[in-house]
């Protein structure tokens, strides 16, 4: 009875008020809401030159990249940098909201929600100057038996798998490039952005002696993926990819690849094609 007495008396300028009040809350829960679900996102990383890198400016390239998408819809980040498998690990299992440089693989999808495509990867061969050309198909080459440096925890391209290398795996890319200047591998598989920052800054001695091998295998996307562990994966996926449509159209992440790989194409050796011919050759 109370409730049909109080209903009578509000009309006119009464009930605009109740309705103004009314939809002033509603925003103001729905503002709350969205800022207290995810003000801090925790990824796992390691190190990966350019991309990924704890002495680099915004920790690399990469976690530039998606601390920039973030900021832009007001979530901070916090980066923790642990050797690959180590953070595959924790990031699947939930310990924290997800990874940064990921590459796709059905397998991952399982565990990960992958947000939308951040810049790709040309990945392919790197050998010694000073060793015979290794030419023809990848299973042409895989027959003739080189020994191929690969990383632990690595998801690599199909054509290489499906060719049957021999590989020796070792904990990081640095040690791999070494592993090519001492004669113990034949060939190391690699980002070649990675490999040509590496051999700047760690070895600069090796600079025309460590070669690319032309083409690269494939060309794989990177990707920060969210764990299905994590509570509300869905909506941190929709704020990210909302922040990287942002700074994508207002130039942000042209300015930030620039800077990076500028430096990083200015040290490639001119005379670093050795190509293999393609499969159809």
């Amino acid at each position: 009875m109370v409730n049909h007495v109080a209903v009578a008396h509000i009309g006119g300028s009464g009930m605009k008020t109740l309705r103004n009040c009314t939809l002033a809350l509603c925003v103001f829960i729905v503002q709350l809401t969205s800022v207290a679900a995810k003000p801090l996102v925790t990824l796992t990383t390691t190190e990966y030159p350019p991309y990924m890198g704890q002495e680099l400016p915004g920790y690399g390239v990469l976690n530039q990249i998606i601390s920039a998408a973030f900021a832009q819809q007001g979530v901070k980040v916090e980066f923790i940098f642990l050797p690959w498998a180590r953070a595959l690990e924790e990031a699947k299992s939930g310990q924290t909201d997800g990874i940064t440089g990921m590459w796709y693989t059905a397998e991952r999808a399982q565990w990960f929600k992958f947000a939308n495509q951040l810049p790709a990867n040309q990945v392919g061969f790197f050998r010694r100057n000073d060793r015979p050309e290794l030419t023809g198909s990848m299973a042409t080459l895989a027959e003739k038996r080189p020994l191929v440096g690969i990383v632990h925890g690595y998801a690599y391209p199909e054509p290489f798998k499906a060719a049957k290398f021999r590989t020796e795996a070792a904990w990081d890319d640095e040690a791999n490039l070494q592993l090519l200047v001492r004669g113990k591998v034949d060939l190391v598989l690699i980002d070649k952005g990675l490999a040509l920052y590496l051999i700047a800054k760690k070895m600069p001695e090796q600079t025309g002696r460590l070669v690319w091998v032309e083409p690269a295998i494939e060309i794989m996307p990177l990707y920060v993926a969210f764990s299905h562990k994590v509570k509300d994966v869905d909506q941190t996926v929709e704020v990210f990819n909302t922040g990287l449509a942002a700074i994508t159209a207002d130039g942000t992440l042209k300015k930030i690849m620039g800077k990076y790989f500028q430096q990083a194409a200015a040290h490639e050796p001119a005379s670093a094609s050795t190509s293999p011919a393609p499969s159809n050759q």
